[in-house]
Parts: structure tokens; C-alpha cells; sequence
């Protein structure tokens, strides 16, 4: 695994709010990885400033969540441009936002099922689709990436 991408942020609201007051005020990115070796799901910010005399200051930050019940706290009030990014990883990685003021759905309207960003969630495509090359070639039938191999019927 690589280095994180700054420094880990605890609290993360208060260290946001923090990072904004001092003038970090565009936010570049907010996102979330799954890490399922590590029992963990990491989310990941970026923060970005132009300072009076030119240039351009940036930050980087990131926590780690529970998998197994990943909770993060809502940064909207200090920086109203996350409320979408927060939306997204409530949505793609099922982190409940604490505070945030509209949870509702990006992209899945009416879908249930697992959170579509874990990496231990079936992929419909990778089921349905014949993998490339498996029977026309006479080659070794490989395993589809993503897919365990209970998932595909026997032929």
C-alpha cells in the first residue's frame, strides 16, 4: 500500500473547519477508498488556497472509518461544497454522514443492495457478460476478476 495522502485528520470535522479558517477555502477533492485488508475505509481530501501574493497553497488529508460501520462526520457547515462529495460516498460506499442536510441519492434512485464502490461488491456486468476469449480461443477458462467463482454457473 502506499503512503497516505497527508496527514491523518482527527477530529475530521474540527480539523477541517480548521484547515478552512486558515484560508483553504476551494475544495479540490473529498473521496473514499475501500480497504477492506485493513478492515477500513479511507476517506481522502484536498484542500487548495491562493494566497494574497500569488501561487497556489494546497493540503492534503484523510481518516480512516470502520468498514463494518464506517460514520463520518459532516463537513458542509464549514465548506458547502463538500455536500455533494458527501453525498457520494454515503451513496458509492455506504459511510453514514452525520450532519449532513440531504442524503438523498446521486445515481441509485429506488436501487437497494450493497454499496456499488466496495470492492467485495458483485459487479452485474462481470456476472452476465461472457468473459472475453474463455471458450471461442480453446484457452484455459480463467476466473473473472471481481467475480468469486461461486457466483458463475457451471457450463
Amino acid at each position: 500500500m502506499s503512503a497516505p495522502p497527508g496527514e491523518l485528520w482527527e477530529p475530521w470535522a474540527a480539523a477541517v473547519a480548521r484547515h478552512v479558517a486558515d484560508g483553504y477555502d476551494r475544495l479540490d477533492l473529498l473521496t473514499a477508498v475501500d480497504r477492506p485488508q485493513s478492515e477500513q475505509i479511507e476517506v481522502v481530501i484536498h484542500l487548495v488556497r491562493r494566497p494574497a501574493d500569488g501561487g497556489l497553497d494546497e493540503v492534503w488529508g484523510h481518516t480512516l472509518l470502520d468498514r463494518a460501520a464506517p460514520v463520518l462526520d459532516s463537513v458542509t457547515d464549514a465548506l458547502p461544497s463538500a455536500a455533494w462529495h458527501e453525498r457520494e460516498i454515503h451513496e458509492m460506499f455506504g459511510v453514514e454522514v452525520r450532519g449532513h442536510p440531504d442524503l438523498r441519492p446521486l445515481l441509485l434512485h429506488g436501487i437497494d443492495g450493497p454499496p456499488p464502490l466496495r470492492k467485495d461488491t458483485p459487479l452485474v456486468a462481470r456476472i452476465e457478460t461472457p468473459w472475453p476469449g474463455a471458450e471461442e480461443t480453446g484457452r484455459r477458462r480463467v476466473s473473472v476478476p471481481g467475480v468469486p467463482a461461486e457466483w458463475l454457473e457451471q457450463r
